[in-house]
């Protein structure tokens, strides 16, 4: 990290303003070194200037390392390579990133958004979506609030794909125990100092890099006003694919998502869907099931079911637990989307 990535704890810095500070500065050795002089060559306006010398006046440079031990967190700017590259094209694209854990390397980036508010569908066709892209070269991208984004995270943990959470936040706010997991095998990031508290400006930015950094943006579910759609008009403002998963339609969830239908997005029915557009490619053809991380009782259940049907009754006698114990057995494999329910309480394990 060079000393000019400590200007990512600047609030005020947008991409225009470090374009144009890199352009009547292109080498910034040292942040102290910028002059109001600088700033106006760079076409600042003076409140901006006031704004930037009042804090390099505060600044610490001992203060922003420990912050960023604490965290266990780096910053990268736009120019490092491990910078995400489709974000580098955007119109804004945030000049520094706070990162904890290590940017994944993948062939092909995919935001899966919808709301926190979601149903049962929605968690399972997500879980469903990312179980059969496994196991492709693939990194799942959401904003790590609960609901669509945290099942999207959590299932692409379970299957071992690399995800990135975008917080609309700075890093000092978010869910410890699935954060923990996220770091260990890609990362969370955000362009806000780390202090930072989410706001209904600091969102819609977020959503930006979310649809920003990836080639295809999927909208599982969405109600008329979701913050789901910023993010898929995000990815339209920046050429990007945007798809939707067909809804009920008389689901409060389903209006935004039919809506995108409406305008054209993609519709998304199948892994196959997002195979023809945006050219994934598996790699080993593994069982999807031994991607997943099932407890001994659910293994136990797998073991009674097979493409025939199978209704709950006879298959609570074959094992050896109670009915309710049973139910709730079958409620997580049908989250996992590892069995299908194919009405009338029958069940077949999942293609």
């Amino acid at each position: 990290m060079t000393h000019h990535h400590y200007l990512a704890f600047f609030s005020k810095l947008t991409a225009q303003r470090y374009s144009r500070l890199k352009q009547a500065m292109p080498d910034i050795h040292d942040i102290f070194s910028i002059s109001p002089t600088v700033l106006k060559k760079a076409k600042w306006n003076a409140q901006s200037i006031d704004a930037f010398v009042a804090w390099q006046k505060n600044f610490s440079v001992d203060w922003a390392d420990g912050i960023l031990r604490q965290l266990q967190a780096h910053i990268i700017c736009r120019e490092d390579t491990s910078y995400p590259l489709l974000l580098q094209t955007i119109y804004d694209p945030p000049p520094f990133l706070f990162v904890q854990g290590t940017m994944p390397k993948a062939d092909v980036f995919i935001s899966i958004v919808g709301p926190r508010r979601c149903s049962i569908y929605g968690r399972q066709v997500t879980r469903r979506l990312i179980e059969n892209i496994a196991p492709s070269s693939v990194c799942i991208v959401s904003g790590m609030a609960r609901g669509i984004d945290e099942t999207a995270h959590q299932t692409a943990l379970d299957v071992s794909l690399p995800t990135v959470a975008v917080l609309g936040t700075g890093l000092q706010e978010h869910y410890p125990g699935l954060g923990e997991q996220i770091r260990s095998t890609g990362a969370i990031v955000s362009e806000f100092p780390p202090d930072v508290r989410g706001s209904k400006f600091t969102f819609p930015k977020r959503n930006r890099i979310i649809a920003g950094m990836c080639a295809g943006t999927v909208v599982v579910e969405a109600g008329a006003s979701s913050g789901a759609l910023i993010t898929a008009q995000c990815a339209v403002d920046n050429a990007r694919d945007v798809f939707a998963i067909p809804q009920n339609i008389t689901s409060i969830t389903s209006v935004g998502v039919n809506e995108l239908m409406k305008q054209g997005a993609h519709i998304l029915t199948d892994v196959s869907d997002l195979t023809r557009v945006l050219g994934l490619t598996k790699h080993t053809g593994l069982d999807r099931r031994s991607q997943i991380n099932l407890t001994t009782d659910e293994k136990t259940v797998l073991t009674g079911l097979s493409q025939t049907p199978l209704h709950i009754d006879l298959l609570t006698a074959s094992l050896p637990f109670q009915a309710l114990q049973v139910s709730q057995i079958i409620t997580f494999l049908e989250l996992k989307g590892c069995i299908q329910d194919v009405g009338g309480k029958s069940y077949i394990l999942s293609k």
